[in-house]
């Protein structure tokens, strides 16, 4: 029963994640559906309504509210009876070890309440992992054309968003587990090709983002299965790699499909992931050295953006063209968003490291709406200047 209840709240955040996502695109914010998904999850997780209302968050969204308050009752006891012992005790040494002796208890009380909410997230969790493997598996289907070289594009936008996000874990005060370095460079690392974005020639820039996306999950999961401790560091990865390349195996040939596919990945399953994860995320305790998630959402658009106009250039393009061409590879965060649900709903980054992806993903939806705008005016502002057709 606990299950089903905190499914069910994760189905209403999750709806009114969603919901606050048309709001932002009402209000000429179409970027902001992520943004305002991370809103909504601190709002009704342990950010605000944790705060607010503790015992009604935890009904909702722990469960077991009666062995959660058992827990918390002792926890709060012990803590007074440290408050105690601290004003009168005489002895340091005696002191010391009655308060080694309660933070372990208290560890103890803490690791319970922490199993009993994996318990209770077990169906949750499993959804969050389908809706971001279908993430994956929607941006590696397969489509028509596609330029020479798409491979070793895909190889240089890689590389340099890889590289990137391991440069920025390295230092930065990265946490806990070993893993996190990886996690974090695929974030940067994976690409898609909007292909509802409007910024000119897209279809030449569909397979180098595939090939980035499979070279990305390719190295993630040889560097989980290496440095990863425990037997389940790399099936993740795996997964994740299993899921792109079975994708491939599937052609769309049909734009419209494509489209539509796209809306269902980037506006409904990916905010619905933010949010959700942020039931599990204190933003205001995890949440620290805000210019990494800045460096984040700049590796993962404006440095994969600036790679892809150069190999455009090289390829023969002018540099105007080549810079609006690259365009569609900005503003895709929702594979950020599948990396990121994937790490944190299996333990291989902790909070504060998912909050670095999700907040940079939220950012390079949000640049990536505004760049197509200012392009599309850009467009068309030439096309008057020529004596063209303004529409």
């Amino acid at each position: 029963m606990n299950n089903f209840t905190a499914l069910g709240f994760a189905v209403l955040v999750s709806c009114l994640a969603v919901s606050a996502g048309r709001l932002t695109r009402r209000a000429g914010i179409p970027g902001g559906h992520l943004l305002a998904a991370i809103l909504v999850g601190a709002l009704f997780g342990p950010s605000v309504l944790g705060k607010i209302a503790p015992t009604v968050f935890e009904r909702a969204w722990i469960g077991d509210a009666a062995a959660i308050a058992e827990l918390n009752k002792l926890e709060s006891e012990h803590n007074a009876t440290q408050v105690l012992l601290t004003e009168q005790a005489k002895d340091p040494e005696n002191l010391g070890a009655g308060s080694n002796q309660l933070q372990e208890e208290r560890l103890e009380w803490q690791a319970q309440k922490t199993a009993l909410r994996e318990q209770n997230h077990a169906t949750t969790r499993w959804f969050l992992l389908t809706a971001a493997l279908l993430i994956i598996g929607v941006a590696c289907l397969r489509r028509e054309g596609g330029s020479r070289g798409n491979a070793l594009f895909g190889a240089w936008l890689a590389v340099a968003g890889g590289a990137a996000g391991l440069l920025i874990d390295r230092i930065a005060d990265a946490p806990d587990p070993a893993t996190t370095p990886f996690w974090i460079g695929a974030a940067a690392a994976v690409a898609w090709c909007s292909g509802s974005a409007g910024h000119g020639n897209r279809r030449s820039l569909f397979g180098p983002a595939r090939f980035a996306t499979l070279y990305t999950l390719i190295g993630l999961a040889v560097l989980t299965a290496t440095v990863g401790v425990g037997e389940s560091a790399a099936w993740p990865a795996l997964a994740l790699l299993i899921t792109a390349i079975g994708s491939r195996f599937i052609v769309l040939d049909k734009r419209e499909a494509a489209v539509k596919l796209e809306w269902l990945t980037r506006r409904i399953l990916a905010p619905s992931i933010v949010a959700v994860s942020f039931l599990s995320i204190d933003l205001l305790a995890d949440l620290r050295q805000l210019w990494v998630p800045i460096l984040i959402w700049l590796a993962m658009s404006d440095l994969r953006w600036l790679v892809a106009t150069i190999v455009i250039r090289v390829q023969g393009y002018p540099w105007i063209r080549a810079g609006i061409m690259a365009l569609p590879l900005m503003g895709t965060g929702s594979l950020a968003v599948a990396i990121g649900a994937i790490a944190f709903w299996n333990n291989q980054v902790d909070a504060v490291a998912a909050i670095w992806i999700f907040l940079a993903a939220g950012l390079a939806e949000l640049e990536g709406d505004m760049r197509g705008a200012t392009a599309r005016a850009l467009a068309h502002l030439r096309r008057v200047a020529v004596g063209g057709p303004a529409t």
